[in-house]
């Protein structure tokens, strides 16, 4: 496979949907208000219903029932309403693409999803005042396997088949394989979409742990989250490799392993319920 074919073709990549679109447009007019965001996301009533079950999931822990996107964006704010409706968006985009035999489509929005719920999880156990980038950049952390998955002129089955035969990670199979992997492709269809830099940061370098080197608390959640969602066989991220944490992700996150005695009833409760709601209306 020629790397070079890939890269031209590109530009057929999926294109985000008109919703995410207008959210961007609305959001960078500062005379925009809750009213205005709510009235575009209300537009599409699936999009709305499932906004609020996931707003409503022990995923964000509200306390109060979130009965209106008006609330939502009182409680959550514009910028995570914003990216629940992207994380649905994307998950939506790939919903009638044709199955491939060699790897599950269910099983891998199972392993996202897993490391989203995760990675809020670890961002609130280290106190970040923000978290709101944290929920979608686990869900699109690995988008690049899809799209090289779905790339018309890739058999995918041979990085699979590779993968099997040398019990290696997905990335390694891609780069001997295509010559690319997910990480690269990914955070160039990224900047295409034109979503934040820290987003773009997490699909680059998530199985760093770091951003070349240098400490990023959200890259390095991503990281931990992936690791922990394979050890609890969270879905699957198309090889069985459980890695072994960058180890200097503990001191950039300060945390102490022994907070981890008692996480893993909150996150597969957390996780059961966001894929219920994420992924299993849709048939896939």
């Amino acid at each position: 496979m020629d790397i070079s074919d890939i890269l031209t073709n590109v530009k057929d990549l999926p294109t985000l949907p008109t919703i995410y679109s207008q959210l961007l447009e609305a959001m960078s007019n500062t005379r925009t208000s809750a009213k205005d965001i709510s009235d575009i996301i209300e537009r599409d009533q699936a999009s709305t219903l499932k906004l609020l079950r996931t707003v409503n999931s022990p995923v964000f822990g509200i306390s109060t029932k979130i009965d209106t996107i008006q609330k939502a964006i009182f409680f959550l704010g514009f910028n995570e309403v914003k990216n629940i409706v992207f994380s649905l968006s994307i998950i939506d985009m790939f919903k009638n693409y044709k199955p491939n035999p060699y790897f599950s489509l269910v099983d891998h929005w199972k392993h996202s999803i897993a490391v989203g719920v995760i990675t809020r999880i670890l961002g609130t156990l280290i106190n970040e005042k923000l978290v709101d980038n944290y929920f979608v950049a686990g869900i699109i952390h690995d988008i690049g396997k899809l799209l090289l998955l779905y790339h018309g002129k890739i058999d995918y089955s041979k990085v699979i088949n590779y993968v099997v035969e040398n019990n290696t990670r997905i990335g390694n199979a891609e780069i001997a394989v295509l010559g690319i992997d997910h990480l690269e492709l990914g955070a160039m269809v990224a900047q295409k979409w034109d979503i934040p830099e820290s987003l773009i940061n997490v699909i680059k370098y998530h199985l760093q742990g770091t951003v070349n080197g240098k400490p990023d608390n959200l890259v390095a959640c991503v990281h931990l989250a992936d690791a922990i969602a394979r050890a609890l066989h969270l879905g699957g991220a198309g090889d069985k490799v459980i890695p072994r944490p960058n180890p200097e992700i503990w001191e950039i996150l300060n945390l102490d392993i022994k907070q981890f005695s008692n996480i893993a009833p909150v996150i597969i409760k957390s996780y059961e319920d966001a894929v219920s709601i994420l992924i299993s209306s849709k048939g896939h």
